[in-house]
């Protein structure tokens, strides 16, 4: 429409401009739920039973009261409807943009696990005795040392906080991601719930509380889709799908932007503990020293953590 416009003078091209804006904000109009939350407004300044504005909207007012109700129900109605629709598209329009960092970010991630059998190693020289970090494997072993995990000791890596790694192998996911939601904006609330629920040590808790705080804010679209759609339980880690666990591993394990990795220091993972997490083997602890191994190559704890416990 400007290019026909284009020879005209400054005041209608102009005006051109201000009417096609209106007329887009018109549509958008359309699409919102103003005018129907209007209507509840004003419905709401008045008695739907009996006339308080005479000669004011004579249409609404010579409603019987069972049609004013079933006037305002139909608005009610829709202004759900359309905030329900808005919600969804903003949620899914936000779980695409997470969903697409996600994918950017995993394959450098996976590269470091792949990995996760080099360097570092997290070592005891007896049960419930001294834990350190050691350079490598094989410098743990002159020193006469066990790797209990792979990589550096750090917040979860006292002889407590590996138990519970063991003991809630199966559960320790949906423990957290409950403490999170009933403690979504409390931190020190989020980490007693960890510490109290699950066993973890008060600085475990708050490595714990740290993966947390940055899924919410770099995973919350991708869960909170999760949960409209039932698959928020969904923790496996699949390359060809995005859940709520794969973008919390490429996102807040490694320093881009949460570094809960280096935060807990042992894991599921690091100790090589099938967990409700599947994980590829490939990115597992493979050098956990006299803990036998099950049939489907991981470490089963059972033995070592039994009662009576140090």
């Amino acid at each position: 429409e400007l290019a026909n416009l284009a020879s005209g003078e400054p005041h209608e091209i102009y005006e051109a401009i201000v009417d096609m804006e209106k007329g887009r904000r018109g549509r958008l109009l359309t699409i919102l739920p103003i005018k129907p939350l209007w209507d509840l407004f004003m419905i709401g300044t008045r008695d739907t039973c009996r006339c308080c504005f005479c000669g004011k909207d004579a249409e609404f007012q010579a409603m019987s009261c069972g049609r004013k109700s079933w006037f305002a129900l139909r608005k009610l109605v829709k202004v759900l409807l359309n905030l329900g629709a808005i919600f969804m598209a903003g949620i899914s329009c936000a779980a695409a943009v997470q969903t697409s960092v996600t994918m950017s970010k995993l394959p450098y991630v996976r590269a470091i696990y792949l990995k996760l059998n080099e360097g570092e190693v997290c070592a005891y020289d007896n049960r419930c005795g001294t834990i350190q970090t050691f350079p490598s494997k094989e410098d743990a072993h002159l020193a006469n040392y066990s790797v209990a995990h792979c990589k550096r000791c750090a917040h979860c890596s006292t002889w407590q906080d590996l138990k519970v790694q063991w003991t809630t192998r199966l559960e320790a996911a949906k423990l957290a991601q409950a403490c999170g939601i009933r403690y979504l904006f409390d931190q020190e609330g989020m980490a007693k719930c960890l510490s109290n629920d699950m066993g973890w040590t008060h600085l475990c808790s708050e490595a714990w509380v740290h993966s947390v705080v940055c899924a919410r804010k770099q995973c919350g679209a991708i869960a909170t889709l999760s949960i409209i759609t039932n698959r928020m339980g969904n923790f496996d880690v699949d390359p060809n799908a995005i859940t709520a666990a794969t973008c919390n591993e490429a996102q807040c394990e490694q320093g881009n932007p949460g570094n809960f990795a280096k935060l807990s220091g042992a894991s599921r993972r690091k100790m090589n503990i099938k967990s409700s997490i599947g994980r590829p083997p490939d990115q597992q602890c493979q050098i956990v020293d006299n803990i036998p191994l099950t049939t489907k190559g991981y470490n089963n704890w059972e033995d070592f953590f039994s009662d009576p416990y140090c």
